[in-house]
């Protein structure tokens, strides 16, 4: 309940009356009807609200509001609200049960939920009430309850917390942290995260209400009360942990002030930890999502005590993380996560602060020739493609997965049989004369995958570079290629190779699918070896400078399902060529810290910074800046770097 401002988070305009202060949202449960999935069947067949008196007098409610927003989202004055109808009222020390929605339960997953018990079904129109549908969450969400003549709010998202006028009664924000609900009432956080089978309690039964949502309330299985349910006088203790002990005196008595506080309650939000441990899957306060190491104390704490348990700051101790997905440390197994190690010397030759490993498992960095050196780090110029595409019966797929992706499926897949096809720019291929050219790929949404059997998948190189591939906006389908013109629209290509697809065990650290970030390199020129005609083309057309370079992978085998990372995959790199420069080095290109606005001063500035050791800001924040080797000759650092890269910058040739 809100009787002042809510401390850290919401500034009010005005104050309840001393008998409205008195009503307090006491229970909210939002998984009602839903499919049981990996939670287990939630109780009830609709989402509700629970409001307690804990006053001396009746409380006329008619006219207030219920307004729910989304974790992150903002409150709205027309929607995802509910008004209580003429002559409600609730009792001294009663309950008043609002349903929220009347989405009808869902029918699959072999639930049986319970009607809810409400004094008011929250939606439509009702006699002398109107509502628009809330759809609460059952993870985390936001509610509040104002009364009739209130400002409806539209506040509610990141920084913007604030009441926008008097009569706010109460406000409950639920979810895993504060990074995960935005606003809440009191400065420890919001309500535990709830899931399917949890309602969010205030404790005592209503009772408990010191402003501070993850100190007065807890979690357990939903038991919605209305008011034909006893009172609650609130004239007992609140004792969470069974002990015949009140809270707040076994808070007092460790070091706690004022029920706040001390050894028991270690992150002062008024609760003994231990109850706070219980309620999220621990037994005898270890354990469970509170207390992952098992060690009987808050990992919240453990982590405000010592910021470097969490070093990638998202509220969940490393060392657990770590034991979950041995993925996150799979570098060096030294127990630090990857992605926050420090450098040490030779480890990032890239610049951009991350240890090589990490950067070659994530695809920041490429290793096509699986020697164990990024191949940047050799000289490599590596080229993501301008378009990636999947190709199907009724044309190239859509956005949003015609870029994430692309598919190579045979005609077991049906209408999903697929190529794919691959363009670059020859202009952003360096112009180089080269020795060795590999095509890098890193297999994406694989739990879709399926390995085939020998020869699974060929690779060609296409001519057609007048084919339109570009992937459209969705919902629209780009019909001017098409699986069934494969044999014509690449009549002429050249076959490369023909390689076994196999479903990888991926890296183990974005939580995806098996298979997921696993690398694959496969070679298309080399200079010291036998060519196909395909990979001489290859060679000619990089070299060229001019045009456009095609490739294209269709499925050979009759099985065989194979997924890669696209261009604008968020976790793994899409599909890139690695040109090892071979008689005629190629420079870098002059967007040195890859921000895509070149040429600029601010190339120039971070050029000079890295050539000095330094780890510019403006580089970009996931390839980095490109390394101090300009030229590629395999020296550096060296004066030889600074008059090419001012050369090319003048737009000449390279090297001078």
């Amino acid at each position: 309940m809100m009787k002042t401002s809510i401390a850290c988070m919401l500034a009010l305009a005005g104050l309840a009356t001393t008998a409205d202060a008195q009503v307090r949202i006491s229970q909210i449960f939002g998984a009602g009807g839903a499919t049981p999935g990996n939670f287990g069947c939630p109780a009830y067949s609709h989402d509700y609200v629970e409001l307690f008196n804990a006053g001396t007098t009746a409380v006329n409610i008619a006219g207030w509001r219920l307004q729910y927003a989304s974790a992150t989202g903002s409150f709205s004055a027309s929607t995802n609200r509910v008004t209580l109808p003429a002559g409600a009222t609730i009792q001294p020390k009663g309950y008043y049960l609002v349903q929220l929605n009347t989405i009808a339960p869902a029918t699959t997953g072999g639930c049986v939920y319970l009607p809810v018990p409400a004094n008011f079904v929250g939606v439509g129109t009702g006699t002398g009430g109107s509502a628009t549908s809330i759809n609460a969450s059952a993870t985390a969400g936001k509610l509040v309850l104002v009364d009739a003549a209130a400002t409806l709010l539209t506040s509610g998202a990141a920084g913007n917390c604030v009441s926008s006028g008097p009569g706010i009664i109460d406000f409950v924000g639920y979810g895993a942290s504060i990074e995960n609900t935005t606003c809440f009432e009191g400065p420890t956080g919001p309500v535990i995260s709830l899931g399917n089978t949890f309602a969010a309690f205030r404790l005592g039964d209503g009772c408990r209400d010191n402003n501070n949502n993850s100190g007065d309330f807890t979690r357990s299985n939903p038991n919605p009360r209305n008011a034909a349910s006893p009172i609650n006088d609130c004239t007992g203790i609140i004792d969470c942990d069974g002990s015949g002990v009140d809270d707040v005196l076994q808070i007092n008595a460790n070091g706690g002030v004022g029920g706040f506080g001390g050894t028991l309650d270690c992150n002062s939000n008024g609760q003994l930890d231990a109850c706070e441990i219980n309620a999220a899957g621990g037994v005898n306060g270890i354990g469970g999502v509170f207390d992952c190491d098992g060690n009987g104390e808050l990992d919240s704490c453990q982590i405000a005590t010592n910021p470097a348990a969490d070093c990638n700051i998202n509220g969940r101790l490393d060392s657990c993380e770590i034991l979950i997905n041995a993925g996150l440390d799979s570098c060096n197994n030294n127990g630090i996560i990857d992605a926050c190690e420090t450098p040490g010397p030779g480890q990032d030759c890239n610049n951009n602060g991350r240890i090589d490993c990490w950067d070659l498992k994530t695809g920041v960095l490429t290793d096509a020739d699986a020697n164990g050196t990024p191949d940047v780090c050799e000289g490599a110029i590596v080229v993501e493609a301008a378009t990636n595409a999947t190709v199907q019966g009724a044309g190239v797929r859509q956005t949003t997965n015609g870029n994430n992706f692309f598919n190579i499926q045979s005609a077991n897949a049906a209408t999903n049989a697929s190529y794919g096809a691959l363009r670059w720019a020859n202009a952003d291929l360096g112009a180089a004369s080269p020795s060795r050219v590999y095509l890098y790929l890193q297999q994406g949404n694989a739990g879709f995958t399926n390995s085939g059997g020998t020869s699974d998948v060929q690779l060609s190189f296409s001519d057609n570079d007048a084919l339109d591939i570009s992937v459209p906006t969705f919902p629209a389908t780009n019909t001017n290629a098409v699986l069934a013109n494969f044999a014509t629209d690449h009549a002429s290509r050249l076959v490369i190779t023909t390689y076994d697809f196999v479903q990888g065990s991926g890296i183990g650290v974005f939580g995806d699918a098996t298979g997921s970030g696993t690398t694959e390199g496969y070679k298309l020129f080399d200079a010291a070896g036998t060519n196909t005609a395909g990979g001489d083309a290859i060679a000619s057309e990089i070299t060229s400078g001019t045009g456009d370079l095609t490739l294209v992978l269709n499925a050979v085998d009759a099985t065989v399902s194979a997924t890669y990372a696209g261009r604008t995959n968020a976790n793994y790199r899409g599909p890139s060529l690695v040109i090892f420069p071979g008689g005629t080095v190629a420079c870098d290109d002059i967007d040195f810290n890859n921000d895509e606005v070149f040429p600029s001063d601010q190339d120039v500035i971070d050029f000079f910074d890295v050539l000095a050791g330094g780890v510019p800001a403006t580089c970009d924040a996931v390839v980095g800046c490109n390394d101090i080797d300009f030229n590629n000759d395999g020296v550096f650092p060296s004066d030889q770097d600074v008059i090419d890269f001012f050369n090319v910058l003048a737009g000449g040739t390279c090297p001078q």
